[in-house]
């Protein structure tokens, strides 16, 4: 009794006794070893292990289902051993023919994929029976042109006859023992074949190459200088452009074009006087230096125009001190804005029970003129004057105060500086007025910076302080003024058509409440109408 083992051999099952696996294990090692150096080593094991499978499974019938000990040394010993190549010349020869006479009944019909003309047809019978490719090629077409059953039996011939893909398959083919000697013949022999056709195409297609690759390169070296010109023209017309853009942009700064005051630039308007002249003409410096390399370089892309190093050198240092001065303006105005000054102006308003709220956009002119007519009204024209930096937008909020206190209003300037005596100067020199009519109280729409005063984050806060139980009537002119009031809240009360321009509030306990005045109905309607206060 001997025991088996299942072994899998490219896809094959084979039940083995364990002797005669150990024996072929050893056998498929040692052809391991002995192609592991060889170019494409895996190609030849596997075409190897593929014979062996196939040698193997032709000794399985219904009878036998195990593979013996006797079997594996049958195949081991048709393979041949690899110790066999370490045999002499001579030796070699004679086990060659004496291995080509015994085998040459076992060829086997395939169709011959490496000479055909259609499907290997021809070439594999040209092999099975030992004679030459033309001969049986002629015997076909003869039998086509005369007989007319060439073509019928060349067809049925490539439907029948497998095409040998595997090494294996092709030696079969030509009758050559399929032995490791022959393995690995047959692939030193498709190695040279592939050497001599990759060196053939090469000797054929270099001279052609070498012309082809000179005129490409001719063509990409041209397309190449085009390009670049393309490319230097552009980069001259772009830096042209803006070299001549700063140097206008330099003067309006100036003040040799445009207008003359330099506070009416909107960008100066944080730059101090003693220092704006330098500042403005490194900021422009350091933007022209590079427009100027640019320009050189493009140039010299064009033509021959050289650079001479030290007019590169003298730029650098003159774009390096422009720079410096950049930075230490910048943080000499960054300094000023180190403290913040507040000044704070108390109004006390006369008591009322109602205030009416206005707005005195200073920014809108209205001229009276005299009518042509007697009797006709003065003509009235509205003109607006475009807002200058120096008009400090209000912010109005409007605070409870206990009933029976004063109503009153505080303007809070404030400013920043380097120091906060310089902050407080400069919120002093802000102004900004109030103007009581009876119950109409009129605001500025914003304050306005005296003096030649720099940009320094000025801010006014207006505080109304308004007794509890006083009705305050705002015109809607001020909704964008009034910081701590929602109008959307009370004007979305109306219709859309009866929103009015003054809205009425209640100064209680929790703050300003709206009020709703009675809405216009048609004369003919009987609706009654609903307010907070109740039915009207």
């Amino acid at each position: 009794m001997n025991k088996t083992i299942i072994i899998n051999i490219n896809g094959i099952i084979f039940h083995i006794e364990e002797e005669a696996y150990a024996v072929l294990q050893s056998y498929m090692m040692d052809v391991k070893r002995h192609f592991g150096h060889s170019v494409d080593s895996d190609e030849i094991v596997n075409d190897i292990e593929n014979r062996i499978a196939e040698m193997l499974n032709e000794r399985i019938h219904q009878h036998k289902a195990v593979i013996t000990m006797q079997d594996v040394e049958e195949v081991c010993s048709q393979m041949g051993n690899v110790h066999d190549f370490a045999e002499g010349e001579e030796a070699s020869m004679k086990e060659d023919e004496f291995q080509e006479h015994y085998y040459r009944h076992e060829r086997a019909l395939f169709r011959d994929p490496d000479d055909k003309w259609l499907g290997g047809v021809c070439s594999g019978l040209a092999h099975y029976f030992g004679v030459d490719t033309t001969w049986v090629r002629i015997a076909l077409l003869v039998l086509f042109l005369f007989v007319g059953t060439g073509i019928l039996l060349y067809i049925i011939l490539w439907i029948v006859m497998p095409v040998a893909r595997t090494r294996s398959e092709k030696m079969r083919m030509r009758g050559e023992p399929t032995n490791l000697q022959n393995f690995k013949k047959s692939f030193e022999e498709d190695m040279g074949d592939i050497k001599r056709n990759f060196t053939a195409a090469g000797n054929a297609i270099s001279p052609g190459l070498k012309h082809s690759a000179k005129q490409a390169g001719k063509v990409i070296g041209h397309s190449a200088r085009v390009i670049v010109k393309i490319i230097g023209i552009f980069v001259i017309a772009l830096a042209s452009i803006g070299f001549v853009v700063g140097v206008m942009a330099l003067l309006a700064m100036l003040g040799f074009i445009g207008p003359v005051s330099w506070q009416s630039f909107l960008p100066t308007n944080f730059i101090s006087p003693e220092y704006y002249v330098p500042f403005i003409f490194s900021c422009f410096v350091v933007v022209a230096v590079p427009l100027i390399l640019l320009i050189l370089l493009a140039l010299r892309m064009l033509s021959t125009v050289k650079i001479s190093k030290y007019f590169g050198f003298s730029m650098l240092i003159i774009w390096l001190i422009a720079l410096f001065s950049i930075v230490y303006y910048g943080m000499t105005i960054g300094l000023d804005y180190a403290e913040r000054g507040t000044y704070t102006e108390k109004i006390t308003l006369a008591p009322d029970s109602v205030f009416h709220f206005s707005l005195n956009d200073l920014t809108t002119i209205t001229h009276e003129m005299d009518s042509i007519e007697d009797q006709a009204p003065l003509n009235r024209r509205i003109s607006n004057r475009k807002a200058h930096w120096k008009d400090i937008r209000a912010w109005i909020y409007i605070n409870k105060i206990d009933s029976g206190m004063v109503p009153s209003a505080e303007k809070e300037y404030s400013a920043k500086g380097a120091t906060i005596d310089i902050a407080l100067r400069r919120a002093q020199e802000m102004h900004y007025s109030i103007l009581q009519k009876g119950e109409h109280l009129i605001f500025d729409s914003h304050a306005t910076i005296l003096h030649n005063e720099l940009d320094r984050d000025q801010h006014i806060r207006i505080k109304v302080n308004i007794p509890v139980g006083t009705t305050v009537k705002i015109d809607r002119s001020l909704q964008y003024y009034v910081g701590n009031l929602d109008f959307n809240e009370c004007a979305d009360r109306y219709p859309d058509l009866q929103k009015p321009e003054v809205i009425e509030w209640l100064m209680t306990a929790s703050g300003l409440e709206c009020r709703l005045a009675a809405p216009i109905l048609p004369a003919d309607s009987n609706q009654t109408a609903v307010t907070k206060d109740g039915i009207r």
